[in-house]
């Protein structure tokens, strides 16, 4: 069984990482036409999350595969070499958008930082989480002690040629962002001193 026909069945995570992770796995049967991936891969919609966005499953004809974020806004990348990988690093890293956004362009060291912020946020804002966490790691057999950072980081870069591409064959845009953590806190600062 493969872990995508695995996770259909398992309907307490399901639930688990839509309400969490805004992971929202479903069966896709309609398909897919506002974006394309290069010819030689086959795609399977996995999941989606609130805003529109997709979580794909890729496969070419050598068997190489991947994990690819479709954002419904134009940004798109690779998250992980197979599904298992990913909800691995998803379910360790559940702000892994924010860890990209505030990446200062894709440097380990400001996801690092960005990740260690988010943690502590989500920890102190939401005291069962950490139950969650535990369950799904427990249930998904994960590997607790994985340096999720880095290997999303490492991720995004292991499959070059995997160009994701929208309708009118415009390549849809990086994940990471400019940003960093610290220009974050500036802002939050600055719009305190405003309210004051």
């Amino acid at each position: 069984m493969s872990t995508a026909d695995w996770l259909y069945s398992q309907t307490t995570v399901c639930e688990a990482l839509a309400e969490h992770y805004d992971f929202q796995v479903a069966r896709r049967t309609r398909p897919i036409d506002w974006f394309s991936v290069p010819a030689d891969y086959k795609m399977a919609a996995v999941a989606g999350d609130g805003t529109g966005s997709m979580f794909v499953e890729c496969r070419n004809s050598e068997g190489r595969a991947c994990v690819v974020y479709v954002g419904s806004q134009g940004g798109a990348g690779v998250l992980g070499p197979s599904l298992f990988e990913w909800l691995n690093i998803l379910v360790l890293l559940p702000y892994w958008q924010d860890v990209l956004k505030f990446s200062g362009g894709g440097q380990l060291v400001e996801m690092r930082r960005a990740a260690s912020e988010f943690e502590e946020e989500l920890v102190a804002g939401d005291p069962t989480f950490a139950g969650v966490r535990s369950e799904l790691i427990a249930t998904l057999s994960a590997n607790e002690s994985l340096d999720a950072v880095r290997a999303l980081h490492e991720n995004l870069g292991r499959n070059p040629g995997m160009v994701v591409r929208a309708p009118d064959g415009f390549p849809f845009q990086s994940l990471l962002g400019a940003s960093t953590i610290d220009r974050l806190r500036s802002r939050m600062a600055r719009l305190r001193d405003l309210g004051a």
